[in-house]
């Protein structure tokens, strides 16, 4: 998934990621998530690769996949949003003068 939506009673999302990437010519690339200064996962002279990570968060989490000399491939990002019931005030359609 990249959207979790938290009702008002939740705190955080918690799951599966799957991450796939794919490349015309084999790359050394790493994935990171934004903040982490260690890589999720690291590829080889690979042309394509897959990641699956637990994650638990209550923000929204971007991911990218770099080469080793720090150049950003692709990102995308995995979204949480906090659903917001908002109460109307009820009014009468009509009124008495």
């Amino acid at each position: 998934p990249r959207l979790c939506v938290l009702s008002e009673t939740e705190r955080e999302c918690s799951g599966q990621v799957s991450v796939h990437w794919q490349a015309n010519l084999s790359v050394s690339a790493c994935l990171f998530q934004e903040g982490q200064p260690q890589p999720l996962k690291c590829w080889q002279q690979m042309a394509a690769g897959d990641h699956i990570l637990d994650a638990r968060t209550n923000r929204s989490v971007r991911f990218y996949l770099a080469t080793i000399d720090g150049k950003v491939l692709v990102d995308g990002w995995f979204e949480v949003l906090q659903q917001q019931t908002t109460r109307r005030k009820r009014r009468n359609p009509w009124s008495f003068y």
